[in-house]
């Protein structure tokens, strides 16, 4: 049987991007940059989009208007462009940037930002607006659901969400590859296989290679996303203190603030995961008091717990807790997996922690251990969750993978890549993780650090 290698824009955006990741993307870099932005694919249908009610006025009961706007819709998808970007203004001068969503040569789908007002257009704009609506009052508060920004500014912003696209793109990609191979394995003899994994590994060497896309990405997210991301969340955070009085623009101040520290979240776990991948992680390992820091770390989800009533113990099983380790990755780790033991069990339910030393023989160890017993800290952390089959747990350290399939996991939030981040930190401090987990009465993930 032949093995075909799909070029990505033959595999499509269905295959390659997750709608409700997608969907949580965008509705966060929507709370951001309060600009409508509408993703298709290559046959021109809509995939996702960012919707903002501040922007009703498109959405008006006028016919005239709603004429205009349906006119302007056609033309949008008329206009899209191969390569490069393109601005169109509707009649009423609002601005739109389209621009189609490539990786490498291919074109996989098409993005369309706006509308907008744009800077240089802004006059125009508000003339037009006064045709269909009398109201001075009216006018204003329609207007100033748009944001206003000009030409450039537009042009970078859409260069910055393709780039996080991209991204996914990428992952995705690999992913897809890898899958195809596994399913031809099965169904091909060991030749056969063999020349499909030759014939894959070409194809992977490739898309490693690519290395630009990547670069590229982290750079604009770090300079371009972090930066104004830290500025948002810490004047949201003053706007709120000094606007106590007014319960309206405190709530909005509340809003911005959330958002834009899930945005900041979901941006720090990829760059977590890109340094995992690279194999640059670097460990600075202090002597401190485990117990302690555990218990910092426990405490610091008191919100969380009190409000899905969880029992929450904590069981030292040490009597010296002075060990040498890195703070910071181990708090990430064990972070990390209490976000997912309190997430996934229902209230009322509980979660225990212990802390216990444990020598590792060469025979019950993996390779990484080594031929010689040794010590390790264990810390296990033990939920009555709603549990992961069994044929789903060596899965679960699959980036954007989401093994609990019998709840709405969107629901509760998350990309899939918690377990990711804290198995490469685990494992960079010379550990490991190991998962045992049963449907509808819980899971026990166990923490094995050196000595």
């Amino acid at each position: 049987m032949d093995f075909d290698i799909y070029s990505i824009s033959e595999i499509g955006l269905n295959k390659l991007l997750d709608r409700d990741t997608v969907k949580e993307l965008f509705g966060a870099i929507g709370n951001i940059v309060r600009v409508e932005l509408s993703l298709f694919d290559t046959s021109k249908k809509k995939y996702s989009e960012i919707r903002l009610p501040a922007q009703n006025i498109c959405r008006t009961n006028d016919k005239v208007f709603k004429e205009v706007c349906e006119k302007t819709r056609k033309g949008l998808l008329n206009n899209l462009p191969s390569v490069g970007m393109k601005r169109v203004d509707c009649e009423t001068g609002f601005s739109y940037l389209l621009s189609p969503l490539d990786y490498e040569t291919d074109v996989v789908g098409y993005l369309i930002l706006g509308p907008y007002i744009s800077a240089e257009n802004r006059e125009r704009t508000e003339q037009s607006v006064r045709k269909f609506i009398d109201s001075e009052d009216e006018i204003r508060s329609s207007l100033n659901g748009f944001r206003i920004m000009s030409n450039q500014e537009a042009s970078q912003l859409m260069k910055d969400i393709k780039q996080l696209l991209t991204a996914f793109l990428y992952s995705s990609y690999k992913m897809y590859l890898t899958s195809k191979m596994h399913l031809e394995a099965e169904k091909e003899n060991y030749a056969e296989i063999e020349i499909l994994n030759n014939r894959l590994n070409e194809m992977l060497n490739e898309v490693e290679s690519v290395s630009k896309y990547k670069t590229a990405f982290i750079k604009t997210i770090t300079h371009e996303l972090r930066t104004p991301l830290t500025s948002i969340i810490g004047f949201s955070e003053m706007l709120g203190k000094e606007c106590s009085d007014n319960s309206e623009v405190r709530e909005y101040a509340s809003t911005i603030n959330q958002k834009g520290t899930e945005l900041l979240r979901i941006i720090n776990d990829i760059l977590i995961l890109s340094s995992i991948e690279s194999g640059t992680i670097e460990v600075k390992k202090e002597n401190r008091d485990i117990v302690e820091d555990l218990k910092n770390i426990i405490n610091s989800y008191y919100n969380a717990i009190e409000k899905k009533a969880l029992r929450v113990s904590f069981t030292p099983y040490v009597e010296n807790s002075l060990y040498q380790y890195d703070e910071e990755k181990l708090k990430t780790v064990i972070s990390k997996l209490l976000d997912n033991s309190i997430k996934f069990t229902s209230e009322g339910g509980s979660v225990a922690v212990f802390l216990s030393e444990k020598t590792i023989s060469p025979e019950m160890s993996a390779e990484r251990f080594g031929i010689t017993p040794k010590k390790y800290i264990a810390i296990t952390i033990e939920d009555t969750g709603c549990g992961i089959d069994e044929d789903k747990i060596h899965m679960v350290f699959e980036p954007f993978y989401q093994a609990v399939s019998n709840m709405d996991t969107r629901e509760k939030g998350g990309m899939g890549l918690g377990l990711k981040i804290a198995k490469g930190y685990a494992e960079a401090m010379g550990g490991e993780l190991k998962i045992e987990s049963q449907v509808g009465i819980g899971t026990k993930v166990t923490l094995l650090l050196p000595v």
